[in-house]
C-alpha cells in the first residue's frame, strides 16, 4: 500500500511541474530557507565556502505538567557543524545527547529549480547519513558487536516552489539499522516523507513535516511506533534561522525519528523544541 501511494504521489508531484517560464534569462530559485526543514532535510544545500553551526533542542512532553516544567526538565540537545564544499555538495557532523549519537551526513543536489530560458521545474537532491550510537550497552555481559551501533539512511528529495509563498517536497526514504531494540521490529524500513513551507513574509514561514512509515515493518510486539509529525514557525534574522516547533518525536537522527517515534499526538504526547542555525562565510 505504501509503495502504490508513494508512486501516485510522485506522479502527481511531477504533474504540477509542467509549466514553462517565458523569461529570457535563467534564475535559480531558493525553495526553502535552510538545508533542514524541522527534524529532517530540505532540498537546499549550503553554498560553497559556507559553514553552518546548528543547535537542536528538544524538550519532554508538554503534558508532564509543572513538576517537570512542561517538559523543560527532560531536555536533550544536539550540535552540528556543516560545510558546503561546492554549491551542490555539503557534508556535516552531528552529536546528540539522546543515546549519545554521532552522525556523519552529506547531501548532493542534482538539479536546482530554475525559471527562464532554461526552465527546470523542480530541485532533486540525494541525502545519506551514517549514525553511531555510543551509549553503554544495556547488557554488557552479552557478546555485543560494535557493528550493532551503526544505522544508515538514504533519501531522495524532490522539491518545488509553487509560488512566492508555497514550497513542497517529498522524500522517498530507506533506513537500515544493524540492531533493533524490540522484538519483531525490522532492520530495514521504507518511508515516504512529505514537507512544506508557507511563507508569511520575508522573515516568517510556517513549516510542516510528516513521514509515512510502512507500518508492517515498523511495528513490534513490545512497543507501538507511530508516524512522526511536526509543525513549526521559522524566523529568519540575517544569517540566523530560528525555528520553534511542536512534534510527537524528540529524536534528531533520521534512523530514530523515522523508525522509533512512539509519541501519539492524539493522546497529548506532544513535545516542544527549537532549532538555531548560524551561517558563516569562509
Amino acid at each position: 500500500m505504501l509503495y502504490r501511494f508513494s508512486l501516485g504521489l510522485v506522479i502527481a508531484f511531477f504533474a504540477f511541474t509542467s509549466a514553462k517560464s517565458q523569461n529570457n534569462e535563467t534564475l535559480p530559485i531558493q525553495i526553502f530557507q535552510s538545508p533542514h526543514l524541522i527534524h529532517g532535510q530540505s532540498s537546499e544545500s549550503l553554498d560553497k565556502g559556507v559553514m553552518d553551526f546548528r543547535i537542536n533542542h528538544r524538550f519532554g512532553e508538554i503534558k508532564s505538567g509543572l513538576y517537570d516544567f512542561f517538559g523543560a526538565d527532560q531536555a536533550t540537545t544536539s550540535l552540528s557543524l556543516e560545510y558546503g564544499f561546492t554549491d551542490d555538495l555539503m557534508f556535516g557532523l552531528r552529536r546528540s545527547s539522546l543515546h549519545k549519537t554521532y552522525e556523519m551526513f552529506g547531501k548532493y543536489k542534482f538539479l536546482q529549480q530554475c525559471e527562464g530560458e532554461k526552465n527546470t521545474p523542480l530541485s532533486l537532491a540525494l541525502y545519506f547519513n551514517t549514525a553511531y550510537v555510543a551509549e553503554k550497552w544495556t547488557n554488557p555481559d552479552r557478546d555485543n558487536l560494535e557493528s550493532s551501533r551503526y544505522a544508515y539512511t538514504t533519501q531522495l528529495i524532490l522539491a518545488r516552489k509553487f509560488s512566492d509563498r508555497v514550497s513542497l517536497q517529498i522524500l522517498p526514504t530507506w533506513v537500515h539499522r544493524n540492531l533493533v531494540k524490540y522484538k519483531d521490529d525490522k532492520n530495514d524500513l521504507f518511508a515516504l516523507g512529505m514537507g512544506g513551507s508557507l511563507k508569511l513574509n520575508y522573515r516568517f514561514a510556517l513549516t510542516f513535516e510528516y513521514y509515512l512509515v510502512n507500518q508492517s515493518q515498523s511495528q513490534s510486539s513490545d512497543v507501538e511506533f507511530v508516524n512522526p509529525l511536526s509543525v513549526g514557525l521559522d524566523i529568519k534574522t540575517g544569517a540566523h534561522v530560528f525555528q520553534l516547533f511542536l512534534s510527537n518525536s524528540t529524536q534528531v537522527a533520521e534512523k530514530a525519528f523515522i523508525g522509533e517515534t512512539t509519541g501519539d499526538p492524539f493522546k497529548g504526547e506532544i513535545f516542544f523544541g527549537f532549532n538555531i542555525s548560524k551561517a558563516f562565510s569562509l
